[in-house]
C-alpha cells in the first residue's frame, strides 16, 4: 500500500486558509443597509420670462420672475430649492434667494430682478434642491434675454499716449501706456469692447476699464478710461505708426474709431 504524501508545512498553512476563506464566503451575511439618504430631485425647472425688452429712456428694469419646477424628496421632508441669477460673464449674483417646499411636489418661487439699462445681455438662472440634512441634490438651470432700445453707440473721446514719444532702449523694453475715455448713452456697464488696432484694421489689443486687471495697467475701474499697455523694445525702428481705438457696445452698436499715431524714434 503506497504511503500518503506528507504535506510541508507551508503546503498546510496554504490549504487551511482556503479552507476558511470557503467558509466565510458561505456564512458571509448581506452589508448593512446606507446610512445616508438620497439627495432630492429638482426637475422641469422653468423661469417666466425668458425675455424682457426693456423700451425707452428709463435708467432701470424691474423684471418680475416666476420659478417654477418640481422636486422629489426620498426621505419625504422638506426640501429648500436655492436659487441665483446672474449675468452671463459676471461674477456676482444679482439675485440669490430660495424657497422651501413641505413635500415632493410642484413649487414656485417668486422674485424681481433689478438692472441697469446698460446691463443687457444674457442672465443665467440656476437652482439647487437642498435636503434637509443640508446634502444639495438635483440641479438645472434656465437663461433669460435682457434687451434693451438702445439710445445710440459708445463714443470715443480722446486718447492719450504716456509718453507722447517713445525713445527705444539700448537693452530691454519700455512701456507705452494708452489710455482712451470711452463713454455710452446706455451706461458704462453697456460697453461691451474696446480694443486698440492699427489704423484701417488688423490684430487688435484689448483695452481694459477693471483697474489693475492683467497687464493692461489700468488704474481705476469702471471710470471709463479703458487702458492697454504695450512693450516696445530694443531694436524696434523709429517712425511714427497710426492706430485707432475702436469700441462696441451690448447691443451691437459700433463707435467711430479714433484715430492716433505712436511715435518712436
Amino acid at each position: 500500500m503506497p504511503r500518503a504524501r506528507r504535506r510541508t508545512p507551508l503546503a498546510a498553512a496554504a490549504a487551511l486558509f482556503a479552507a476558511l476563506a470557503a467558509v466565510a464566503a458561505c456564512d458571509s451575511a448581506p452589508g448593512a443597509p446606507a446610512i445616508i439618504p438620497e439627495a432630492p430631485a429638482l426637475s422641469g425647472f422653468d423661469v417666466s420670462p425668458d425675455s424682457f425688452l426693456l423700451l425707452g429712456d428709463a435708467p432701470s428694469a424691474t423684471i418680475p420672475l416666476a420659478l417654477t419646477g418640481s422636486v422629489t424628496s426620498p426621505d419625504g421632508g422638506f426640501v429648500r430649492v436655492h436659487y441665483t441669477v446672474r449675468r452671463q460673464g459676471g461674477d456676482a449674483a444679482t439675485i440669490d434667494g430660495s424657497v422651501e417646499v413641505p413635500a415632493a411636489g410642484p413649487f414656485t418661487a417668486t422674485d424681481s430682478l433689478v438692472v441697469a439699462r446698460g446691463a443687457s445681455g444674457l442672465y443665467t438662472v440656476e437652482a439647487v434642491a437642498v435636503g434637509r440634512d443640508g446634502r444639495a441634490g438635483g440641479r438645472a438651470s434656465a437663461v433669460l434675454r435682457f434687451a434693451i432700445e438702445p439710445l445710440g453707440p459708445p463714443t470715443i473721446a480722446s486718447v492719450t499716449l504716456n509718453p507722447p514719444v517713445v525713445t527705444v532702449p539700448a537693452s530691454g523694453a519700455v512701456s507705452l501706456r494708452i489710455v482712451a475715455s470711452v463713454s455710452d448713452p446706455d451706461g458704462l456697464v453697456n460697453v461691451g469692447y474696446v480694443a486698440l488696432q492699427p489704423a484701417g484694421g488688423g490684430a487688435q489689443f484689448p483695452m481694459s476699464d477693471s483697474g489693475t486687471f492683467g497687464q493692461t495697467g489700468d488704474a481705476t475701474a469702471g471710470d471709463g478710461a479703458y487702458t492697454v499697455t504695450l512693450q516696445v523694445g530694443a531694436g524696434t525702428p523709429p517712425g511714427e505708426f497710426p492706430f485707432e481705438v475702436v469700441a462696441r457696445d451690448r447691443e451691437g452698436l459700433n463707435a467711430t474709431p479714433f484715430p492716433a499715431t505712436i511715435v518712436v524714434q
